[in-house]
């Protein structure tokens, strides 16, 4: 139906609410979270460190301990080893010449998974971290979280995530991709690179979970931050929780 076509209504194809931690934890996705193995958050830190008390509060409050847990602008360095939390591995990668920037993810110490370098942004266009999740009784799960830096030319990074997204489509597996765009998916229809980015996602069969905005001001509604995935029969509920870790 129309109402389900991405090109015209793309934000149909999800139902997505926002959530302060009570009515999260009230939802039945949570209260029953051993019938659903998989479950995935995106969080924007704007240092991951200087954040950290933040993060572990908003993860303590939750009755739902996520599989994945993906860090944008962790802002850390090589030497940081400062961000363990209880029950997960953590791995990251860092900028090398200047400050900020930075993507980690959180996994479940039960996961076995390996670092895919073979999965990456050949241009400075984005920064990201792929790694594989070992899984038995499904296909491999492919887990990226990705930041693309808001002064990086949108034409280049789209270029450079087709071609990426063609080198995971060749692997045959589920895929998850997290994080900040920095693209805002409010104005598909009348910002060309924009509806040019949904136009790669949707051809190589990913969608966006979240399809509200993710950062608001006084005077702005954006959809910058998100996760988009190429098995959406896999997820049953999305949504934004309201966190004072970032301006996200």
């Amino acid at each position: 139906s129309r109402d389900h076509d991405p090109d015209t209504n793309f934000y149909k194809i999800f139902d997505c609410e926002y959530y302060v931690e009570d009515k999260f934890n009230d939802l039945s996705v949570v209260s029953h979270a051993d019938n659903y193995p998989l479950s995935v958050l995106h969080l924007n830190t704007r240092s991951l460190k200087h954040n950290f008390s933040k993060v572990n509060y908003l993860l303590s409050s939750l009755n739902l301990q996520f599989s994945i847990i993906g860090i944008s602008e962790t802002w850390l360095k090589d030497s940081d080893h400062l961000c363990e939390i209880a029950g997960y591995n953590f791995t990251h990668d860092f900028r090398n010449e200047r400050s900020g920037g930075g993507v980690g993810l959180y996994l479940k110490q039960e996961f076995e998974f390996k670092r895919r370098p073979d999965l990456y942004f050949a241009n400075d266009s984005a920064e990201s971290l792929f790694v594989e999740v070992e899984r038995t009784k499904e296909k491999n799960l492919i887990v990226g979280i990705i930041y693309r830096p808001p002064e990086q030319n949108i034409i280049d990074f789209n270029a450079e995530l087709d071609r990426l997204l063609f080198v995971i489509s060749k692997n045959n597996k589920e895929c998850i991709l997290l994080g900040d765009w920095n693209i805002d998916l409010i104005k598909h229809n009348c910002h060309r690179q924009t509806a040019e980015f949904l136009d790669i996602m949707y051809s190589k069969l990913f969608v966006p979970l979240i399809t509200r905005p993710s950062r608001i001001t006084s005077h702005t509604a954006t959809l910058l931050d998100n996760i988009f995935v190429n098995n959406p029969s896999n997820y049953l509920h999305s949504g934004l929780l309201i966190s004072d870790i970032s301006d996200h």
